[in-house]
């Protein structure tokens, strides 16, 4: 533990019997095995959940209904060497999205240090980085980030689309503008996904970036604005330098064959061509 952060050795250390619940319904034990006992280190934290998980049948859903762990109620309730090692839990078995642990900034930043400093890291420094991001764990994200060969370009995309569509502009930034995550990959996927998830903010900073085109690919991230019939999105991309009278003109033809050809409806055209005044006005 001497790798640890003070405060978090001293978080580790305070929290150091077992939860009840996981002492009762994990092991399956009688209350007078276990009554008064203490964690000697993270070892056993990791070979009781491990034990949880196999009376389970491996089956998270199953882990998680067993112990009570259906709500962020349960989740605070534990230590926080449970906190971080059923989460290494979740990320392994890819069921992070349906992991109700929802903690504060500082608690995941300390969840995370508890979980990097280990020996042997109880999961992948990638999987965690994706977490962070989608929940908008600013200083937990830096945490991973800052570990020695990290590196941002293999999983940060995958850290961006979380963050993109939880619209966590701030996770966003650190990403692009610290870390260099390329805001026009894929031909400016990153923009349409924050269009298309409802994130004004992002698409304000995303329409700023010299490399991000929101023409790139027939316009999609403004068809897909007006798709979804979001003024203040279409009002946000429509009044930026970058989408002129003439480009909309093109698009106005093509919606228009497209229109011909059955593949939308008038709805969409005069839509577009509302958004547009509007935006200028």
């Amino acid at each position: 533990m001497q790798r640890l952060p003070p405060e978090v050795q001293l978080l580790v250390r305070l929290q150091l019997p077992i939860n009840g619940t996981l002492r009762l319904a994990a092991l399956g034990l009688p209350h007078s095995a276990l009554s008064g006992g203490l964690l000697s280190g993270v070892g056993l934290v990791r070979a009781h959940i491990a034990h949880g998980l196999a009376r389970a049948g491996d089956d998270w859903r199953r882990f998680v209904a067993a112990n009570g762990l259906g709500d962020a109620g349960a989740w605070a309730a534990l230590p926080l060497a449970y906190q971080a090692l059923l989460l290494a839990a979740a990320l392994e078995s890819e069921c992070d999205s349906e992991c109700a642990f929802a903690p504060s900034h500082e608690k995941a930043a300390a969840v995370a240090s508890l979980l990097l400093a280990l020996p042997a890291r109880a999961c992948q420094a990638d999987a965690l980085l994706v977490w962070t991001a989608a929940g908008g764990h600013w200083a937990a994200a830096r945490l991973v980030l800052a570990q020695p060969g990290i590196d941002a370009g293999t999983r940060g995309c995958l850290a961006l689309r979380a963050a993109l569509k939880a619209g966590r502009l701030d996770i966003v930034r650190l990403l692009v503008e610290d870390h260099k995550q390329d805001a026009a990959m894929s031909h400016n996927l990153p923009l349409l996904i924050a269009v298309q998830s409802g994130h004004e903010e992002l698409v304000r900073y995303l329409i700023k970036l010299d490399a991000v085109d929101p023409t790139d690919e027939h316009c999609r991230a403004v068809v897909a604005a007006v798709s979804n019939l979001d003024g203040r999105i279409c009002r946000v991309l429509l009044q930026s330098n970058k989408i002129g009278p003439l480009l909309l003109l093109k698009i106005c033809i093509q919606t228009f064959i497209a229109y011909l050809n059955a593949k939308v409806g008038p709805a969409f055209l005069f839509s577009f061509i509302c958004f547009y005044f509007c935006s200028k006005s």
